[in-house]
């Protein structure tokens, strides 16, 4: 896989707009670390794309969980990546604002 291949930062990809975008990200062939409250609901997808999925827990409401997903994540993947948060509570999607945006990636 290329260095330049793509790694998102994926939050509420257990279902809906995350889940979908997950499966988008992953079928274009790129990376994603893909995060969720429950991280046994994204087992099969990350199994399904073993080599570019990262699976792993995240509270966004709890800063000490999305500092240790993003040091889990930059230590797998070896990189700092674009984040796309979806958030049932805000009922929107952002981007992190800790990612600049040269680093963000579009699907378009």
């Amino acid at each position: 896989m290329s260095p330049t291949t793509p790694i998102w930062f994926i939050t509420g990809a257990s279902s809906g707009l995350g889940r979908a975008l997950a499966e988008a990200v992953l079928a274009r062939g790129w990376r994603a670390v893909v995060t969720a409250r429950k991280p046994e609901t994204l087992r099969e997808l990350a199994a399904q794309h073993e080599d570019r999925a990262l699976a792993l827990f995240l509270d966004v409401t709890d800063g000490r969980s999305i500092a240790k997903a993003v040091h889990e994540a930059e230590r797998h993947f070896g990189a700092t990546m674009p984040a796309t948060a979806i958030s049932r509570r805000s009922r929107r999607a952002s981007t992190l604002k800790s990612v600049p945006s040269s680093r963000q990636t579009s699907l378009a």
